[in-house]
């Protein structure tokens, strides 16, 4: 037992200490905003490239992001305006220099409707699918982006495709994926496992005199195509008429994936050997993200309650999540609040690190919330859903890999779709949001 004496020595000290101690300082006011996109405030000092409102009626479609032309110096954003896809180009300073690139029945689909639309990798040819109703029939047009004009067809396949997809895979190939619907059942002569597919997956070459390579041995149906970087395999991520699948292009053989449809790919490891997806987790439950190795086939979970995941250049898997949550946590208190963290996991580090994102959420509003990720710079865009005492609030964070620091680039209400895209130097990002009553490109530079 401590001496009184000393006791009371003790005490005097601690109040003279008190009474000596500052007052703390004032709060400081909150950050003074850089701008405005058409849902979210900028966080002031953040460099602001340009911020446009859209056209009126304009929608966003949240399967066509931002589009990066000319190596960089231009952007498409595509959308609707009524019922018609229109393609816009922004550009020169502060974005300023708008035209418009095409629109359903004219340049860039001359003789009928965009179904899909990408850019290739340096940005100078747009590739666009066009439903041809009056000829019944799907063409591939690919459209010089500094020529302009209506561009020219690079495959023409004849019928009626509700599912079509198309993407690049390098600067002078096209990979599309076409699917007729499904006969009547009365209709159908064998199980659908013996049948080829109505439509099927090609590989466009548009350099040269140009071929177009039906890969005729698949026999599963595709649909939203993640492809490997080595471009040997393909994931299927299946739809409402579709199962889940992942293809080995050299072979053509179909491996059924257990996970229900759709599941969404999230990255793929550098050297093609597994990838990440997330998928529903099953019984109604929120979507989990899973790490898929092609070796062996063998599913393992990476974060729960989770949609939001990236594969950095490293080999290092970026999660976002709660180290405390379980599937069971969510069922039995999906009302209770998590602290958002980034989870790194590296085969080379067993230790799994952990990064707080500075706020709280819920389950399932964590599940909401989305990573558009570039490999330029190992960084991430993050789009953070979590409570406000009106409704859902979004953050757009940014998050550094190499730096692991984070950083709030926006916030405002979550109302309507957040579409991102990365520039070609992995430090320029383009974000699409709003609705029909405004939507508005806007263009930033997070610090670095």
């Amino acid at each position: 037992m401590r001496h009184p004496i000393i006791l009371a020595m003790l005490l005097a000290i601690s109040v003279a200490a008190c009474a000596t101690k500052k007052p703390a300082p004032a709060q400081p006011p909150p950050p003074p905003i850089a701008g405005h996109t058409a849902t979210l405030d900028i966080t002031g000092g953040m460099q602001v490239v340009g911020a446009l409102a859209m056209p009126s009626g304009f929608t966003p479609v949240p399967a066509w992001p931002p589009m990066w032309l000319e190596q960089g110096r231009e952007i498409a954003v595509a959308g609707l305006v009524g019922d018609k896809a229109t393609v816009i180009a922004f550009g020169g300073s502060g974005l300023a220099d708008q035209h418009e690139l095409g629109e359903d029945f004219g340049p860039l689909a001359p003789g009928g409707r965009i179904v899909d639309i990408a850019a290739s990798p340096d940005g100078m040819e747009l590739a666009t699918a066009v439903a041809e109703p009056t000829a019944n029939r799907l063409e591939v047009v690919v459209t010089d982006v500094l020529a302009g004009g209506s561009g020219h067809p690079v495959a023409t396949f004849d019928g009626d495709y509700p599912f079509v997809t198309l993407q690049w895979l390098d600067p002078t190939t096209i990979a599309l994926s076409i699917r007729a619907a499904p006969p009547p059942p009365d209709q159908a002569a064998a199980p659908v496992e013996t049948l080829p597919p109505a439509g099927g997956f090609y590989a466009i070459r548009i350099g040269g005199p140009g071929t177009v390579a039906h890969f005729d041995k698949i026999r599963c149906p595709l649909a939203g195509l993640s492809f490997s970087p080595s471009r040997r395999y393909v994931v299927s991520e299946g739809d409402a008429a579709t199962h889940p699948a992942i293809v080995d292009l050299d072979s053509q053989a179909c491996v059924a994936l257990s996970a229900p449809a759709p599941l969404k790919v999230l990255g793929w490891a550098p050297d093609s050997s597994a990838f990440i997806y997330a998928a529903n987790a099953g019984n109604g439950g929120l979507p989990g993200v899973f790490r898929y190795t092609i070796a062996n086939g063998t599913v393992a979970i990476i974060a729960v309650s989770s949609s939001a995941a990236a594969w950095a250049s490293d080999g290092t898997i970026l999660a976002m999540g709660n180290s405390q949550l379980s599937w069971k946590r969510v069922a039995q208190a999906p009302a209770a609040l998590a602290r958002i963290q980034i989870a790194l996991f590296s085969d080379q580090h067993p230790q799994i690190q952990m990064n707080g994102l500075g706020y709280q959420s819920l389950p399932a509003m964590l599940a909401r919330s989305t990573m558009t990720f570039t490999a330029a710079t190992d960084t991430a865009a993050i789009d953070a859903i979590r409570p406000g005492a009106t409704g859902p609030l979004r953050e757009l964070i940014d998050y550094s890999y190499p730096a692991r620091a984070a950083f709030i680039v926006a916030e405002g209400p979550a109302r309507g779709p957040l579409i991102m895209s990365w520039g070609p130097d992995g430090r320029t990002l383009a974000m699409l949001d709003g609705d029909r009553s405004l939507a508005m490109l806007t263009v930033i530079v997070p610090p670095r």
